[in-house]
């Protein structure tokens, strides 16, 4: 008999409240997942029988003595719960910023407390729950004011504010104030310090940006405006506040190549590797690469 209740009808008039339950219960024990979307596809005739007969497949569950709450994909978040799990969590020590929780196993419970009908933002969902969320966001709200102030913060304290250094030790003020600012110099100066005195750079006069430039050729660099940007990027930005741009700069030391046609930089690359060895070894530029170039 009992194999007949759990042989799958063919019709939907076969159904009965009894049949549900136990086919119900016989999933259950096989372990398999009983949450409404794959029973739906994969048992759509039970699916559609729950439905008729007790109006929903969680009234079904619920008539067969299982726990629909434990078995649904998708909870039931209401104002009360999501207010509960919050602060059970807080109180296991979770971290709540929205950074973390939203990607982690709460993810659900995140995203329901944002919605419009319940709290509108994670900020409210934590002020509801009894938690200061300036404690808790990983990310500081940063204005003209506040950059300001932790520049000067810096500056008393002794800490070298110029650009590179920012980006390295406080890399959360330098991306701030540059997308609060035009740049940093503005920011520096919106402070009222003196930029000039903040920016830290090599000075080079002209003979020896020549000097370091016919190094360069001696060595076999090409000294494409992309090549020496990337790779010394201080020589470039030396060479282009002395000359106006690196074309003159280049043209100072009689390099008037064109490094955008193959050719004429392969002649002249051979030319200047012709260059005798020990010319090369003596800057302080020379690697193993330009050994193995010469080979």
């Amino acid at each position: 008999m009992l194999k007949f209740y759990l042989k799958m009808p063919r019709f939907r008039k076969h159904w009965t409240p009894d049949m549900v339950v136990n086919y119900i219960l016989h999933l259950h024990a096989r372990g398999e997942e009983l949450y409404s979307a794959r029973i739906q596809r994969e048992y759509p005739d039970l699916h559609q029988a729950a439905f008729r007969i007790f109006g929903n497949w969680g009234n079904a569950i619920t008539q067969a003595g299982l726990d629909y709450e434990k078995i649904r994909k998708r909870k039931r978040w209401t104002k009360e719960r999501i207010l509960r799990e919050i602060k059970a969590a807080y109180e296991r020590g979770e971290d709540l910023s929205w950074h973390r929780f939203s990607r982690g196993a709460y993810s659900s419970l995140a995203y329901a407390a944002i919605k419009k009908y319940r709290f509108g933002s994670w900020e409210n969902a934590l002020k509801e729950a009894g938690i200061d969320y300036s404690t808790i966001r990983r990310y500081r709200l940063w204005d003209r004011e506040k950059i300001k102030e932790e520049i000067l913060n810096l500056y008393h304290q002794g800490i070298p504010i110029n650009a590179k250094n920012i980006q390295v030790v406080y890399p959360a003020l330098y991306h701030a104030a540059r997308k609060r600012f035009s740049s940093w110099r503005e920011a520096i100066e919106f402070s009222g310090l003196n930029y000039y005195r903040i920016a830290i750079r090599i000075k080079r006069e002209k003979e020896e940006i020549r000097e370091w430039l016919l190094r360069l050729l001696r060595m076999g660099e090409k000294l494409s405006d992309t090549n020496i940007r990337r790779k010394f990027p201080a020589l470039h930005a030396s060479a282009c506040r002395a000359f106006g741009c690196w074309s003159n700069a280049r043209k100072a030391i009689g390099d008037f190549t064109n490094y955008r046609r193959k050719r004429e930089t392969q002649e002249s690359r051979n030319l200047l590797l012709s260059f005798p060895s020990w010319e090369r070894e003596s800057s302080p530029l020379y690697s193993s690469k330009d050994v193995e170039r010469e080979g």
